[in-house]
């Protein structure tokens, strides 16, 4: 039985470039509605790659009152000007830890399809 040889080392490979040090940040801001609040920091390499990201952040971290610690707020960025990116509102949910808090042992579900006119 013959050994395996050993593998070759590369010496024709050029230096491995980081991905990170090409990529640039942008400042994600929330839309007037919101007070336009600074939400955080996404990287990107191309700023034309940042318009439909949807960023998550709870809706504490926009109002800095405890009680709101249970609500995830989404929002899309719209448009790039610089490093600042605006988004619009594009959905919110409850965290997972605090829905089963809302459902007793023993109580029904009622579901109900609403159509409403707004102004």
């Amino acid at each position: 039985m013959s050994k395996p040889s050993a593998k070759k080392k590369g010496k024709g490979r050029g230096k491995v470039i980081d991905n990170w040090k090409l990529k640039q940040w942008y400042e994600v801001y929330a839309p007037k509605t919101f007070k336009e609040t600074f939400i955080g920091a996404i990287p990107s390499g191309n700023p034309e790659n940042l318009p439909g990201r949807v960023i998550e952040t709870l809706l504490y971290d926009i109002t800095n009152n405890f009680r709101h610690t249970n609500s995830k707020l989404k929002f899309k960025v719209t448009e790039v000007n610089g490093n600042r990116c605006n988004t619009r509102f594009w959905g919110h949910e409850l965290t997972r830890d605090f829905t089963p808090s809302l459902i007793h042992r023993g109580s029904s579900r009622i579901d109900g399809i609403f159509n409403f006119t707004t102004s």
